[in-house]
């Protein structure tokens, strides 16, 4: 559908675009073609977009086009701002309408007081006709000079009446016609306005958004590094530790098997002497 908003910010044939879109809607409703409906409705949202807002899911609203990517936090304020920009381009088209319709009804009210004007005019110029015609312009002068005159003045009088009462009416369709320009640059200022506003507004909030999601996304890497760093140096001093306790490892088994080999070398000895000395005591 076309709304208020759109009649504001489209030109005039994107609203002839937007009304065809509209019946295209309307006509695969009636048949339930989906896709057809969902086509349409994204043509018209295209053509909103190009003049920097959407109509949300039906058609009928204004909405600010979302923003792709927006820092953390950002979407729940441009919601906020979405329903302020909502409101006050709704009220401004409103207003608009309104005064549309004023000019509207004083229109047709000079319309109906020129045909009127225009109507006694002719009339008059009429009359100034049927008068001279029965020389009741001139009666009593008929033979003077005067004669002619007096009833060409009634007659150019008469007629200059109506041509003014026809040039009125040309001004005053004129002014009409003027104010309805006036009527729109002036909605249209108050948009552009509103607009600047709500650009303003978000441009100020993604910039602070963006610099503490910076802020924060840097604090993430730091602590990150840190992190990482904390984790390599515990991995190392894990590896120093594990490669000591494998040469401490490596000490004690190579110390156990010397005592061993020792202790096995001493008993061998030992039988060795005691073998010689029963072999003496033979």
């Amino acid at each position: 559908m076309i709304s208020t908003v759109d009649k504001l910010l489209l030109s005039t044939d994107q609203q002839a675009e937007l009304e065809r879109l509209t019946r295209a809607y309307q006509q695969s409703a009636a048949i339930g073609d989906a896709a057809g409906m969902e086509d349409a409705h994204a043509r018209a949202q295209e053509l909103r977009a190009s003049a920097g807002y959407s109509g949300g899911a039906s058609g009928d609203r204004y909405e600010l086009l979302k923003t792709a990517d927006a820092p953390a936090g950002y979407s729940g304020y441009e919601a906020l701002i979405d329903h302020y920009a909502g409101g006050g381009m709704n009220a401004i088209a409103a207003g608009y309408e309104d005064r549309l319709a004023q000019l509207d009804d004083q229109r047709d009210a000079l319309e109906a007081q020129a045909e009127q004007n225009q109507a006694g005019a002719r009339s008059a110029v009429w009359n100034a006709h049927r008068l001279a015609a029965d020389g009741l312009l001139n009666r009593g002068l008929e033979n003077t000079g005067l004669a002619d005159v007096i009833t060409a003045t009634a007659l150019n009088q008469a007629s200059a009446n109506a041509y003014q009462a026809l040039l009125d009416r040309q001004q005053d369709l004129q002014e009409n016609d003027a104010a309805r320009i006036s009527a729109r640059a002036d909605a249209l200022n108050d948009a552009a306005d509103l607009q600047a506003e709500i650009g303003g507004l978000l441009g100020d909030a993604y910039q602070s958004f963006y610099d503490e999601d910076a802020a924060r996304r840097q604090q993430i890497l730091l602590q990150q590094l840190k992190t990482d760093a904390e984790s390599q140096l515990q991995q190392q001093k894990d590896a120093a530790d594990l490669q000591l306790q494998k040469q401490k490892d490596a000490a004690a088994k190579a110390r156990a098997e010397k005592d061993y080999y020792y202790t096995l070398a001493l008993q061998q000895l030992k039988r060795k002497w005691e073998l010689e000395d029963q072999a003496k005591g033979l």
